[in-house]
C-alpha cells in the first residue's frame, strides 16, 4: 500500500510540474487601428481616433485637447460579461495616461457599463481629456480576472 502512495504522489508531482510549464506568461500585443484585438473575453478594433474641439457641448479646459477614439467591441465569451468604459485607458507621454470622459449626453459615448453577449457587436466612442501638447497616444486594454490576476496588454497606438 506505501508503494500506490508513493507512485500517487511522484504522479501528483510530475503533472503539477508538467502543467506549472504550460502557464502562458502575460503579452503584450500592439497594433494599429484597423486591426482587431483579440482578448480572452471580446475582440475590439479602433475604428478612428481624432482631436475635436469640443463633444456633446463639453470643451476642454485651458491647454487640454479632446482626443475621440472609436472603439467596435465583439462578445466571443461564453456568456454575457459586463463591460466597462473605464476597461480603456489612453496612455500618452512618459507613462501618462487618461481614463475616458463620463456623464456627457451622447448616445454615441461608451456607457460606463453595459452588457456584451457572445456574437453581439458593438459599436462606441471614448472620449479622453488630455495636454494638448500630445499628438501620440496608445488605447490600452488589460485583461483583468476575478481571481485579482491580470492577465494580456493590448496597445493600439496612434497619432492624432
Amino acid at each position: 500500500m506505501r508503494c500506490n502512495k508513493i507512485k500517487w504522489a511522484a504522479a501528483v508531482v510530475l503533472a503539477a510540474a508538467l502543467f506549472a510549464g504550460c502557464e502562458k506568461a502575460p503579452q503584450t500585443y500592439h497594433s494599429e487601428p484597423g486591426q482587431a484585438q483579440e482578448t480572452v473575453f471580446f475582440t475590439f478594433t479602433v475604428d478612428d481616433a481624432e482631436q475635436v474641439d469640443e463633444f456633446a457641448g463639453y470643451e476642454p479646459v485651458a491647454g487640454n485637447q479632446l482626443v475621440r477614439v472609436d472603439v467596435t467591441e465583439q462578445g466571443t465569451f461564453h456568456r454575457e460579461l459586463t463591460m466597462y468604459a473605464y476597461d480603456f485607458q489612453l496612455h500618452f507621454g512618459d507613462g501618462e495616461y487618461a481614463n475616458p470622459l463620463m456623464g456627457l449626453e451622447d448616445d454615441s459615448l461608451m456607457p460606463a457599463e453595459f452588457p456584451l453577449q457572445k456574437g453581439d457587436e458593438m459599436q462606441y466612442s471614448l472620449l479622453f481629456e488630455v495636454p494638448e501638447e500630445y499628438d501620440e497616444f496608445s488605447l490600452i486594454y488589460l485583461e483583468q480576472f476575478s481571481d485579482g490576476s491580470s492577465g494580456d496588454l493590448f496597445s493600439v497606438d496612434f497619432a492624432i
